[in-house]
């Protein structure tokens, strides 16, 4: 009889998000905060103030097997899920020459959550409480089926419920249409910061992310920038930021779900401490260059 090894690791979840209200006018940057602290300082506008979520730093243990392949092999392109969702209207990045199949995957996706909180979180994120929990990284780790990758979380099973909880009770909105000012901006982070095993908004040149932005373009009443760490699926980067695990605000799933928010761009690439990283941008309004 073979012997059957199972290499087991854990992959934490790392996250960051940012957001700036419509009081920040396009030439101005702002400071996210150190990116050595375990919470990103809160940006002050004139009297008003909007927190950019916490980037929850976490030692990796271990490197996640499972990503590489998928990455490589494996996106949603040819499996859009047409039984559930109106995918014509919702796959508006599906025409774009200048993503890849898993960015424009990331762009369904968040649509998908826009589309119907409560479906998304009942299809995609509620399975997640049948999964292996537990192990030899504690409680509040899972291996998911078919992975041989154990996810450690802060908050367990209970920051997925209360992610279920808090979608049934969103409002459905429009999709987000893809600007390409936004994807180069999010790429410059990408390519500055991932090779360099950098994390958090403010890059290896010190560009803030209203710099990066405003790069390519200009935008209007608002804009944020979400930042996943460790997958470069669509599904399971969205997912991800939706659950928000340890981040109080839940600035990630604000941002997906905000409904001023009409644009995005979004970049996938290499992240030589997380395998992976993914940076979105958002803006209410927002007319490249």
């Amino acid at each position: 009889m073979k012997k059957m090894i199972f290499f087991i690791f854990s992959l934490f979840i790392f996250l960051s998000c940012e957001t700036l209200d419509n009081l920040f006018k396009p030439s101005q940057s702002t400071s996210s905060g150190s990116n050595n602290s375990k919470n990103e300082t809160t940006i002050k506008s004139n009297q008003q103030t909007t927190s950019t979520g916490n980037s929850n730093q976490q030692k990796q243990t271990g490197t996640p097997l499972s990503t590489t392949q998928s990455s490589a092999n494996v996106n949603r392109r040819g499996d859009p899920d047409s039984k559930n969702w109106d995918i014509v209207s919702l796959d508006t990045a599906a025409n774009v020459d200048y993503l890849s199949n898993n960015e424009k995957d990331v762009i369904l996706e968040m649509n998908k959550a826009r589309a119907d909180p409560k479906k998304y979180a009942e299809l995609y994120i509620q399975p997640m409480l049948q999964y292996n929990w537990g192990g030899p990284f504690g409680p509040n780790s899972y291996l998911a089926p078919g992975k041989a990758v154990y996810t450690s979380t802060q908050e367990g099973k209970n920051g997925i419920q209360l992610c279920i909880n808090d979608l049934a009770k969103r409002q459905n909105m429009p999709p987000l249409n893809p600007e390409k000012g936004l994807f180069l901006a999010a790429r410059d982070h990408v390519n500055d910061t991932g090779p360099k095993g950098i994390t958090g908004h403010t890059g290896n040149d010190k560009s803030t992310m209203a710099q990066r932005i405003n790069r390519y373009g200009k935008w209007s009443g608002g804009s944020g920038e979400n930042i996943s760490y460790g997958y470069s699926i669509g599904r399971d980067i969205v997912v991800q930021l939706l659950i928000d695990d340890g981040v109080p605000n839940r600035g990630h799933r604000n941002n997906i779900l905000n409904k001023n928010f009409k644009v995005a761009g979004n970049s996938i690439g290499n992240h030589t401490k997380f395998t992976y990283m993914c940076v979105i941008n958002y803006a209410n309004d927002y007319t490249s260059n």
